[in-house]
């Protein structure tokens, strides 16, 4: 059975074929059938991990170049919101489908290790590329972007707000 998991809290270190890996939140490590490991950390230290196997397992290890000479990927924080969040909705009717999805979307950051783009900044830039396209319309409001978006007000006003300071400063 093959392990995948995700550091959450504390420090750790990782011992699997005679080498040692420092383990971190965001740290994702894999652990394979008959290879002996442990893991030292403090108390706090606090990690989730998804097994799975067979043949399908094999593919995606194949598929995103993971076997034993690579198995530990620092860096990774940004999963942990997503691994929570999930894992939140987690029931006996989702359970097999939802953690398919953690693995093939932890996954996808593997052979791609930049952190993903900052949401505020792609949801600033969609605002304002709606804005600069349809600025002329008489019935764009600061309440049909928001709902446009799938944000409040507030927040969308904030955006407009960056959009005078940084875009525009001579206004």
């Amino acid at each position: 059975m093959i392990r995948l998991a995700l550091v959450f809290k504390g420090n750790a270190t990782l011992t699997v074929d005679g080498c040692t890996h420092p383990l971190s939140p965001g740290t994702l490590f894999f652990t394979f059938p008959d290879q002996l490991y442990s893991i030292a950390g403090d108390r706090s230290f606090t990690y989730m991990y998804i097994s799975f196997n067979g043949a399908e397992a094999e593919a995606l290890l194949k598929k995103f170049h993971i076997d034993r000479s690579a198995q530990v990927y620092p860096d990774l924080s940004h999963l942990l919101e997503f691994w929570m969040t999930s894992l939140r909705r987690l029931t006996d009717y989702n359970a097999t489908t939802l953690t398919e999805s953690i693995l093939l979307h932890t996954l996808s950051y593997i052979n791609n290790p930049t952190e993903p783009p900052d949401k505020d900044s792609n949801r600033f830039h969609k605002i304002l590329q709606y804005i600069h396209s349809n600025y002329a319309d008489a019935d764009i409001s600061v309440a049909k972007v928001a709902d446009m978006f799938f944000t409040t007000k507030n927040i969308c006003l904030r955006y407009l707000s960056k959009t005078q300071t940084s875009v525009f400063p001579s206004i």
